[in-house]
């Protein structure tokens, strides 16, 4: 699953917008206003998850800083204005 949301806290002038893409053995995401990518690594398998979980699941382990940063270019995670 790949979701998009914006957590509207002040980092930018468009809050925090942030791309997620869930797979099954982790979570990749991106924080586009401060420009952190990161990948959350989970033991076992994801279940899926619907896009208010995952959701909450990318902001819980974001800001307990609990997860790998990430220096890679993926387009999965690029931000579309047309979703």
């Amino acid at each position: 699953m790949r979701i998009q949301f914006n957590t509207s806290r002040g980092y930018s002038a468009t809050g925090q917008p942030i791309t997620a893409v869930q797979y099954d053995d982790c979570v990749k995401f991106r924080d586009h206003a401060r420009g952190i990518t990161g990948t959350i690594f989970v033991a076992g398998s994801v279940r899926p998850m619907d896009a208010r979980e995952l959701q909450e699941f990318v902001m819980w382990n974001y800001d307990r800083y609990n997860y790998t940063d990430a220096h890679w270019v993926e387009d999965e995670l690029e931000w579309r204005d047309h979703e």
